[in-house]
């Protein structure tokens, strides 16, 4: 049995090939083979194509034959007998002739073990004949052709619109076609609603964006994640509203969400009541004019911790091949789940326990929270005064990215937003010192975006005094590390981590997601190229737009009310 079976095998190509290393693989790894099965894949791709336009050609035919032949409607109240399909043709010649002669049809099958009705559609031999009729009526019906792409998406015959296009895929792709498929399936269903307001004007865009969604999410993931990437866009595109014309249009990441200008009513109510206190500021680590020595006494220590693995380590540059993956660590949050024996702890990323060896390889990293010593690498320094800045914003929304370099954390990326939402300032900046590594899961910072940064970081700041005074009340989550990387000390300060204090006190927070999430039923922080510091800069004013239209003791009360522990 194992023989006959091996031999049947070695004509069929390995799905993994030319990544599979198994020693005694049971598929064929011969170039012929593949070629073979490449090759009846092309013919079989054309034979559909060439089916689709044919198709294609005579519904034109028959519209245009139609067209010129109809005259005026009928006056009887008889309605004339519609023409039946071609398909429905075929069904009913297969019945008829089982009718007729069973015993020949079914003798003719048991010679040929199976029947091929349409396309690649085949038929098994069953000896009943009402099972053997249903079979192939529903194969002849189920035969109907849908718009077809290639594995790359091209070439898409779009002649019925209304169902989703058929993906071609080739036997080296790293999916089965069936989840590719099933991935289209649903894309294509939310387009169609998303623009069901433009579709008669542009009756194939739910198509080409289906097949472009998949194709990004395609091109990006791997095996593993492919699914979760393709879940992740789907709740998107369900959260989406109708498209309002062609302009509200676009594919996940690429299409953005119209915001009518409204006046906030951060600017027609009185926040003083709401600043962070001068306790308050030194209680979360804010920089304070007091608490910087100008001239430390002590030199800066020469080795640090790694704020990832918390490893003693000597900082060096340039790095080593060996240093580069010197640190292991999980990346991912840590959650309980409960077992027979009670409840262990586990990290989000690779699912494993909490005592369990880093799956994340990167170089060690640190973090400067001394004051004196980031006065003494950087200075500090203050906004200017509202006499300087006569138009100064009163209300902004900040939210800075960072990656490690040399020197700890430092700026990468500073986001200015006003009251109104809109996007004042958003710009890349060159660190200041040699960076170890960019941080990309979570600043969403990559060597390009460095390498075509226009500011440096004494320009930032130049840029920010034409906008901001030292009566400009900033706005964020954990304006703390924002003010530190900035080397900005202010006073007038709104911080969200301090209008929702979590119950544990001090150091923990509440994050910025889990905030948006319970307060303004709104999902931030999805993307997997790491965090948009204009997205978190905007839901911290939204939040705080909450608080003035709702109540500060109201809202604490919801946020613990919905939270369990």
């Amino acid at each position: 049995m194992f023989a006959a079976t091996n031999k049947y095998l070695t004509r069929v190509p390995c799905p993994y090939y030319p990544k599979c290393f198994r020693l005694r693989c049971l598929f064929s790894h011969e170039a012929s083979v593949i070629a073979e099965r490449e090759n009846q894949e092309k013919e079989l791709n054309k034979k559909i194509a060439d089916e689709n336009a044919k198709i294609k050609k005579n519904l034109i035919l028959k519209r245009e034959r139609k067209e010129a032949l109809s005259g005026p409607p009928p006056t009887s109240n008889v309605e004339t007998p519609r023409e039946e399909s071609p398909l429905l043709k075929k069904a009913k010649l297969a019945n008829a002739m089982i009718d007729q002669q069973p015993s020949a049809i079914t003798s003719e099958i048991k010679n040929n073990n199976n029947m091929k009705l349409h396309g690649n559609i085949s038929l098994k031999f069953s000896s009943s004949s009402t099972i053997l009729n249903d079979r192939i009526q529903n194969n002849v019906i189920k035969s109907i052709p849908r718009p077809v792409a290639s594995s790359n998406h091209s070439g898409i015959q779009n002649f019925n619109l209304r169902q989703p296009p058929l993906l071609l895929t080739k036997v080296t792709d790293k999916l089965p076609r069936q989840i590719r498929q099933k991935a289209i399936d649903l894309f294509f269903k939310e387009f169609s609603r998303i623009y069901e307001p433009v579709l008669p004007a542009s009756p194939s865009l739910a198509h080409e964006h289906a097949l472009s969604q998949e194709l990004a999410i395609y091109s990006k993931a791997h095996k593993a994640t492919y699914q979760a990437m393709a879940g992740h866009a789907l709740k998107r595109l369900k959260e989406r509203t109708a498209a309002l014309d062609i302009n509200d249009t676009g594919i996940d990441g690429v299409w953005v969400k119209r915001v009518e200008k409204v006046t906030s009513v951060l600017l027609t109510n009185d926040l003083k009541p709401l600043l962070m206190s001068e306790i308050e500021l030194i209680d979360h680590g804010f920089p304070i004019e007091t608490a910087i020595e100008k001239e430390p006494s002590s030199p800066p220590p020469t080795s640090r911790q790694c704020e990832r693995c918390s490893t003693e380590f000597t900082p060096s540059y340039p790095l080593n091949p060996k240093q580069l993956g010197a640190c292991r660590f999980h990346h991912g949050n840590i959650y309980t789940k409960k077992t027979f024996g009670g409840k262990e702890r586990y990290y989000s990323c690779c699912h494993s326990l909490t005592d369990t060896l880093g799956c994340t390889t990167a170089p060690h990293v640190f973090k400067i929270e001394d004051l004196s010593e980031l006065h003494r690498i950087h200075p500090f320094r203050k906004l200017p005064s509202s006499t300087e800045v006569p138009n100064y914003l009163p209300i902004v929304g900040i939210d800075c990215e960072m990656s490690y370099t040399t020197n700890g954390l430092e700026l990468t990326r500073l986001t200015v937003v006003s009251a109104d939402g809109e996007r004042l300032f958003d710009e890349v900046c060159k660190p200041l010192a040699p960076i170890v590594d960019l941080n990309t899961r979570y600043s969403g910072i990559t060597q390009d975006m460095i390498d075509k940064a226009k500011f440096t970081f004494d320009q930032l700041h130049e840029e920010m005094k034409k906008h901001l005074s030292e009566d400009t009340i900033i706005v964020g989550h954990g304006l703390d590390n924002d003010l530190k990387t900035l080397r900005l000390i202010h006073k007038k300060v709104i911080d969200t981590t301090a209008l929702f204090p979590h119950p544990k006190k001090l150091p923990y927070r509440f994050s910025l997601r889990l905030l948006a999430d319970k307060l303004l039923q709104k999902t931030i922080q999805k993307g997997t190229n790491g965090h948009d510091s204009y997205e978190d800069a905007k839901t911290a004013l939204e939040i705080l737009e909450k608080i003035v239209s709702s109540g500060k003791n109201k809202l604490q009360e919801e946020l613990l009310r919905l939270i369990t522990y």
